[in-house]
Parts: C-alpha cells; structure tokens; sequence
C-alpha cells in the first residue's frame, strides 16, 4: 500500500510526485503508460510560479536556469516599399524579475525539465516508478473505505494489478483515462473551426537566418502576431530551437495534409526564413501538427470523498495564448501536494484536499478567459476591434514596467477563510500554495543568490 498513487508521470504529475516525495515519510507510486520521457517540446513558456515550484520540486540549478527570461511583444507585420515587410513591436513587455527572484516569464526546453523531474524521481527512495502500465479503473475499495484501489495492467500484457493508497491524484492528461473511470464529464468549449499549425525547429542554418532581414527580430524574441492574414506566434526556444504557430485558413489543412513540407516552407517563408528545398526544411523540423485549442474543465476536480484529485490537463484544457496551461496545471500540483501532506502528517480528513477544487477553479477560469482574450486580441480580423485594439496596444506601451508589475491579467491566489483551510480569493492578501496555509509575507527581496 501507498500513501499516494500519482496516475500520469508527464510533467505536471512529475512535479507532483515530486513534491509529494520530499516528505520522506510518504510512499509515493507514479504509474506511467510511456517508458521514456516524451522526446517532443510541447509547452514553452513557464512563469515566475512555476519555476519556483520547480525548485521546490528539487529540479537542479542548471535546468532552473535554461530558460530564456524574454520580452513579450504583440507586434504586425508590415509591408515597405519594394515589397519588404517589418516587424512592428505594438507592445513590448521586457522581462522583470519576480519578488521570490525568478523570471516573470521564460521560455523552456519541455524534454530537458522533463528528463530533469524524472531524475528527481529515480534518486528519492520512497518513490517508484511503475513505466509502461496503463491505469484502467479507479474506485473506492471495497474492504476499507478510507482507501482508493488503482487498477493497472502493462501496455504489452493482459494481467491486472491492483495498486492500493490513501489517495490518488490524476494526471494522465487531456484524454485522462482515469478521469472516464471515476465518471467525471468535461464541460466548456473547443474551437474546432480555428486550427493552428506549431512547428518546432531546430538548428536552423545561419544563411536562412539572415535571409530574414528585418524579421530577424521575431528570431530574438516571444512575438504574437496580430496580423489578420495570418495570426500567428514566433519565438525561440533554448538549446537552438525555434516554434512557430500559425492560424490556418479556411481549407489550408487540406493544402497541409496534402504536403506537409511544402506547406510549411510557404508558411515560413511569410516570416522571412525562407529554406532552399523541402529537404532542407525536413533536416531541421523536429515536429509540425495542427492543434484545435479547447477551454474546458472538468465537472469535478475532485472525488471519493477528497481521496482523488484531478490536476493539470485531466482537470483543465487552457487555450495557449496566455501561457497558463502548464503553469495552472504546476500550480494545482502545488497545492494538492501540500493538501495531501497536511491530511497525512496531521491525521487530518480529505475534506482539506476537498477544498482544492475550491482554490483552484476560479483561478483556473480567470486564466482560461485572459487566454481567450488574448486568442481574440491577436486573431480577430475585424476592422474596428484592430483599431481600438491597437489603440490599448499604444496606450499600454507607454508604461510597460507598470503594466509587469502592476496589471496582473490573472489573479494572485489569495486568502478566505473556509470551513477548514483557506480558499481562493481574488483579493490581495496572501497564503501559501506550497505550505497550505497562510502565511506573513515579511520582506520583497529576492530569494535567489
């Protein structure tokens, strides 16, 4: 038996486990379909929370450093005379430093922190790893009623194991098998009619670097693209990489399906990197697909009691634009761990991990509508939105340091008290989503040497 049984080893159950595994009195069990770590950047962008729950997680110095602290734009692109186009910063948000000494923003290497969590994992002795096994059911025991049974079976065998703990959290993504089992819907919204390409590159030859002249600038910095022919996002990404996203227009994925290369190299080439051949485009993509973005959430986040907690993509789908996805779902692994260790350490009822769900929902809706509104900001096409967004666009620019430090677009977990924990609050007052409780914040200087 296991004090907890963390379904999905993908980064967001990692995190997990790995603060849950820092209390060395706790058994902790990760049950993961994949035998190795995901090899594919997927997120890119993290926040001054998530790398501090990283840290508090154990991930190394080295890979707390990776990440690239950028300026935010949202640019257009413009055409010149002679048929050249710029970029044109609108806004331009430059990177601060968070009170507890991180990066307001950065942008991160998704395979390396990966590999870095599951290293984490490998060196705690309280912890196994059970790769290569998919979860089938999860449900209340039936001889002890404080318990939760995990049924598993290997990907490659028919045979059935029963794994048995106090609680269980969720985190086996999107299509969260476990999440089906225990009944729980998903509500909200999918967009099925706007399609994004994302390509992830790498070592892009100099020569089609600098043959993007002027819009060489998207290269060295995280831009949205407001531009109604083709919305889009460009950014680099550490270790040589470069993402770019593109709005696909009616009947481009057809044209797409039709030649993946072909398609992509014109895409680019609308960004100013333009390859050769598609042979030489094909030795530098490390992935290109077309993505529907959703807003959905699940019915519940909890279940049996507080004994299962659902985080991350099994509990929540975010559109990207706000760069909360993953950052909500580290967040949520945040809170339940210090949750669950609360219920453990002090013989306390999973009423406290209950009460996550309490926390976590609004927050998770307020970045899932800021993301919204960001998709709309650099997508819409309509004339008089376009002005007037580029209107607020120019306001904004005029004060970019107190647009960083003081229009927060997404709330700060706050402080109301509950029946028996605190809960979220929109307001500024402060608790802790690591130690659980609230907290006096006696000082605003940086942490970090």
């Amino acid at each position: 038996m296991y004090d907890v049984v963390v379904v999905g080893c993908g980064p967001v159950g990692a995190t997990t486990a790995a603060l849950l595994a820092r209390h060395r009195a706790l058994s902790v069990a990760v049950v993961e379909r994949e035998l190795e770590v995901n090899t594919q950047p997927r997120a890119g962008a993290v926040d001054a929370d998530g790398l501090r729950i990283w840290a508090d997680a154990g991930l190394s110095d080295e890979l707390l450093d990776h990440p690239l602290p950028l300026a935010v734009h949202l640019s257009t692109l413009e055409e010149r005379d002679g048929g050249d186009r710029r970029v044109r910063p609108r806004l331009t948000l430059p990177s601060a430093t968070s009170d507890h000494g991180f990066p307001t923003v950065s942008f991160f290497y998704q395979p390396a922190v990966e590999s870095g969590l599951r290293a984490v994992l490998e060196a705690r002795e309280n912890v196994d790893l059970v790769l290569g096994s998919e979860v089938l059911d999860v449900r209340a025991s039936s001889g002890d009623a404080s318990l939760i049974e995990v049924v598993r079976t290997a990907v490659d065998g028919p045979e059935q194991v029963i794994m048995t703990a106090r609680y269980v959290v969720v985190a086996d993504g999107g299509s969260s098998t476990a999440r089906g089992a225990l009944g729980i819907g998903l509500s909200g919204m999918s967009w099925a009619e706007e399609r994004w390409l994302v390509a992830d590159l790498v070592d892009v030859p100099e020569s089609v670097r600098r043959g993007a002249g002027e819009l060489d600038a998207l290269n060295r910095g995280f831009h949205f693209l407001c531009a109604p022919s083709r919305p889009g996002v460009h950014l680099p990404l550490p270790f040589d990489h470069i993402r770019a996203e593109f709005a696909l227009n009616a009947g481009e994925i057809e044209a797409f399906r039709a030649g993946e290369l072909d398609f992509l190299r014109g895409a680019l080439s609308e960004r100013g990197l333009d390859f050769g051949s598609a042979q030489e485009l094909e030795t530098c993509v490390v992935r290109s697909a077309v993505y529907t973005y959703h807003a959905r959430t699940a019915d519940r986040f909890t279940a049996l009691g507080g004994r299962v907690a659902l985080v991350g993509d099994a509990a929540h789908m975010l559109p990207p634009f706000g760069g909360q996805g993953l950052v909500s779902g580290l967040r949520d692994a945040a809170c339940v761990a210090s949750k669950i260790w609360l219920a453990l350490a002090h013989h306390g009822s999973p009423e406290i991990v209950a009460q996550y769900e309490a926390e976590r929902r609004p927050h998770v809706w307020a970045a899932m509508w800021y993301a919204r509104i960001m998709s709309a900001a650099v997508a819409t096409s309509w004339r008089a939105f376009v002005a007037l967004r580029n209107m607020v666009l120019a306001g904004l620019n005029a004060a970019p340091e107190w647009v960083v430090r003081k229009l927060r677009f997404v709330p700060r977990v706050g402080l109301a008290v509950g029946d028996t924990v605190p809960v979220f609050d929109a307001q500024s007052s402060w608790s802790s989503d690591v130690a659980g409780f609230a907290v006096t914040r006696v000082c605003q200087q940086s942490v970090r040497s």
